[in-house]
């Protein structure tokens, strides 16, 4: 790897400890050498970043690994992390608790963990600090199925499609979920009973792994990215994705994403939503909106999301880091 490189790897570790990268010039980091490294800061900047002045209290350990974007955004050599003046250095490594544990025996300051996906927070060591929901809350709001059953039975259930609950009842088109998979994985439009069969193997029965739901019509879908506190909303992101046809479903890249303003309604609505489990951490939500001005909730996802992980929306990213590094504590 080339000395110009930003990140490095180091060297004594197991693979799970992808990279490491202190960020104030100390712990056996010069000032020359942290020249070295943040050869892609402004000069204008350096100083601001290697001075003593600076109190950098936290070690932020990225855990997990998803897709190339989510990679990017989270470098140690990420723009990111250069305006977070509480952070002193950032590792990058597979949820491997055995590694996290050394980590953080080895660490000097005080390490607070990002997991990227669901099942990787499922791996944080107890004492390990975190801003991110609960377990339970978590594997309520990932399973697809079990989250349509806690909307009905709060009495939210028309926030979301009708679920069909028999081959009988289902009206075409309709959408067929995986209740286990996200980015889109596991669902698809059936648009007859022959077509329906298709897709299931059978068109008599409806497979406890998978939810049917009314397909609800629309060119234009949203993702709002929330930061809460005991079910209140902190901050938040939305992205408008306008489809060519109405009638499909959206997969990662395949609709430009555009900022805009959430509707007070909607955050109300996604308020109300998650306020009974009291949500605590990052999440993001899957809509349309209705003609009434209501959002068709398709799901809530606990953890963050794909379009911050965009260049263009870094400064989102930072702001909902910035409050997750804030609050995080150990469970």
């Amino acid at each position: 790897m080339s000395s110009r490189r930003a990140a490095r790897r180091v060297r004594g570790r197991s693979p799970a400890l992808i990279r490491s990268l202190p960020l104030d010039g100390t712990g056996g980091v010069g000032e020359e050498s942290a020249r070295g490294i943040f050869m892609s800061i402004p000069e204008n900047m350096m100083d601001s970043f290697i001075s003593s002045e600076n109190v950098k209290t936290i070690h932020v350990v990225v855990y997990g690994v998803h897709s190339q974007d989510w990679t990017n955004a989270f470098a140690p050599e990420s723009e990111l992390w250069h305006s977070l003046p509480q952070v002193g250095q950032v590792s990058c490594i597979e949820a491997d608790p055995g590694e996290l544990e050394r980590l953080m025996a080895d660490s000097s300051l005080e390490v607070v963990a990002i997991p990227l996906m669901e099942e990787h927070a499922d791996r944080l060591p107890p004492r390990v600090a975190r801003f991110h929901p609960s377990r339970p809350v978590s594997d309520l709001l990932r399973n697809k199925r079990q989250t349509l059953d806690y909307a009905a039975a709060q009495g939210f259930g028309h926030w979301c499609p009708e679920v069909y609950a028999e081959v009988s009842q289902i009206r075409f088109p309709c959408i067929i979920k995986r209740v286990d998979l996200n980015a889109s994985a596991g669902v698809d439009i059936a648009h007859s009973r022959r077509g329906l069969a298709a897709r299931l193997g059978s068109a008599l029965e409806l497979p406890p792994d998978v939810v049917v739901q009314a397909f609800v019509y629309g060119s234009e879908e949203y993702a709002t990215y929330l930061v809460m506190e005991e079910g209140e909303i902190l901050w938040d992101a939305t992205f408008c994705y306008e489809m060519e046809f109405s009638d499909v479903v959206r997969r990662p890249g395949t609709a430009p994403a555009q900022r805009v303003a959430t509707p007070g309604r909607i955050l109300a609505q996604f308020r109300d939503f998650l306020v009974p489990l009291r949500y605590s951490g990052p999440c993001n939500v899957d809509y349309k909106i209705r003609p009434n001005g209501e959002a068709a909730i398709f799901e809530v996802n606990p953890r963050l999301g794909g379009s911050l992980m965009k260049h263009e929306n870094l400064d989102l990213r930072r702001e909902a880091v910035a409050l997750i590094l804030d609050r995080a504590r150990c469970p």
